[in-house]
């Protein structure tokens, strides 16, 4: 998708850091578990099983960044009370469909806005730490989602450098697959959501959509 590369591709110097950052702790050094998912030597456990992002909250060291100005944009990473596929809680992302603002051409559109999941702390450091998840060998990224798109908008769950585009949400939790992975080297962001409008000059209304579970598997 043509958004979603000049996304990947935009100097990270324009990016607008989220308010908060959601950080898990956890008893192994948090870059050791990025480094290898499932690392714990005290149990002897040296292999690769899967390497789950999201469930009930952000897994391990990361942060969460837009990637186009903020506005009529909301995250909310603890909603509790939908019923979803794993644990207690899942997230939400939602976009009013008003403008957002564009770090390509400096200045207001309505055409699009993205959320990433990425695997630094921070937005100085973003785009400088990369990791590796070649040795795992995953295939690809499973996920659960249900929401609702207004007229003339999708919304693409992408990968690091692979995506599917879901034209319609229900309300109903459906499971989707970005497969074949086909770049582990040098991750910066886990999983990133964008909506996309193609209704014109005049804007549309948005939409909200729910995931939760998000693992990269074998």
């Amino acid at each position: 998708m043509k958004i979603y590369r000049k996304i990947v591709q935009r100097s990270f110097k324009y990016i607008i850091f989220l308010p908060l950052i959601f950080i898990v702790s956890c008893e192994l050094n948090p870059l050791n578990k990025l480094t290898n998912p499932t690392l714990d030597e005290s149990l002897g456990n040296t292999s690769w099983n899967d390497w789950v992002v999201y469930d009930d909250d952000l897994k391990g060291v990361g942060g969460t960044i837009y990637m186009t100005g903020p506005q009529g944009q909301e995250m909310d990473f603890r909603v509790m009370g939908k019923s979803p596929p794993q644990g207690d809680m899942c997230m939400k992302y939602s976009w009013t469909g008003e403008d957002v603002y564009d770090y390509d051409t400096n200045g207001m559109q309505h055409y699009y806005c993205c959320l990433s999941l990425i695997v630094d702390e921070d937005s100085q450091s973003f785009g400088n730490t990369y990791k590796d998840f070649t040795p795992g060998g995953y295939t690809k990224i499973t996920f659960w989602a249900k929401g609702a798109l207004s007229l003339n908008t999708k919304v693409s769950f992408c990968g690091p450098y692979d995506k599917i585009e879901v034209t319609s949400l229900t309300n109903t939790w459906q499971q989707y697959e970005i497969e074949p992975l086909t770049q582990l080297t040098s991750i910066t962001a886990y999983f990133s959501i964008v909506f996309s409008y193609s209704g014109g000059e005049i804007p549309g209304a948005g939409g909200f959509v729910y995931v939760d579970d998000i693992r990269y598997v074998k």
